[in-house]
C-alpha cells in the first residue's frame, strides 16, 4: 500500500467543544469576588430581582451585581471590569479552538447579519446554599455559554450530557459519545456550547457555591441606513 500517493483532507461536521481554563482568575481574587457577591445579595438593589429568584431552583439565589450602580454595595468597579474582560478574552480563545470545517454547507441567511467575533454577553450570579442543585437544562439559542467559579471547591460537580449520549443514537465506541464531569476549583472557568445539556449536583457543603454564569451571543452587524 503506497500511502505516499494518498491525498487526505480532514474536516469536521459535529463534535462538542468544551474548554476548561484553570486559574482564569487567581484564588485570592476569586475569594474577594465571592465575598462581594454575597454582600450584594443582601442589598436592597438585589431585592428588586426577588421574583427572578423565586422562579428558580430552591436554595439558589440569582442576581445581577455586574450591572448594579457602582454606589451599590457589592462588586467593585475593578472586579466588574475583570469579570467582563476575562469572559471576552476567554471567549475568543474558545471560539478560535474550534476546528475548521471547510466542507460544511451553511444555508441559513441569518448568519449574514452577525459579526463573527464581536460579543454581546449576558451575565448572572449564583449562590447555592447547602443542598441546592441545578436541574438539567441548556441555554438554547446562546452562541456559547460558560461559568466562572469564585467559591466552588467541595460544593458539587457540574455534569454535561451531549444529546447523542442521552438519546443513544450513536455507537458506544464513537469518539465523541459520553458524559463529562468537572470538579471545579476556585478561579476555574468552563466554556461549552449553549445547546449542551448540563446539571449541577446538590451542594453537600456548609459553604455556599458562588459563581457567575453567562451566555454569549454574536453582536448584530451595524447596517448603515
Amino acid at each position: 500500500m503506497n500511502k505516499f500517493l494518498w491525498k487526505i483532507e480532514d474536516t469536521c461536521l459535529d463534535y462538542t467543544p468544551v474548554t476548561i481554563i484553570k486559574n482564569a482568575v487567581t484564588k485570592q481574587k476569586a475569594a474577594e469576588i465571592a465575598e462581594q457577591v454575597i454582600e450584594y445579595s443582601k442589598s436592597e438593589h438585589s431585592k428588586e430581582f426577588q421574583k427572578f429568584n423565586e422562579d428558580n431552583n430552591p436554595g439558589c439565589w440569582r442576581g445581577f451585581p455586574l450591572i448594579a450602580p457602582d454606589d451599590v454595595i457589592g462588586l467593585s468597579r475593578e472586579n466588574k471590569n475583570l469579570i467582563q474582560d476575562t469572559i471576552m478574552e476567554a471567549g475568543k480563545h474558545y471560539q478560535n479552538s474550534w476546528p475548521d470545517a471547510p466542507y460544511l454547507r451553511v444555508t441559513t441567511w441569518q448568519r449574514s447579519i452577525f459579526e463573527e467575533s464581536e460579543y454581546d454577553v449576558n451575565v448572572w450570579f449564583n449562590i447555592n446554599q447547602k443542598g441546592a442543585a441545578n436541574m438539567i437544562h441548556n441555554h438554547q439559542g446562546a452562541f456559547f455559554s460558560g461559568v466562572l467559579y469564585f467559591q466552588a471547591e467541595g460544593t458539587g460537580n457540574i455534569r454535561l450530557y451531549p444529546e447523542n449520549y442521552l438519546i443513544g443514537h450513536t455507537h458506544p465506541m464513537w469518539k465523541y459519545k459520553g458524559s463529562m464531569i468537572h470538579t471545579p476549583e476556585d478561579g476555574d472557568m468552563l466554556l461549552f456550547p449553549g445547546h449542551l445539556l448540563h446539571d449541577v449536583e446538590a451542594n453537600p457543603s456548609d459553604q455556599p457555591r458562588v459563581n457567575c454564569a453567562f451566555n454569549v451571543a454574536l453582536a448584530v452587524k451595524h447596517i448603515p441606513s
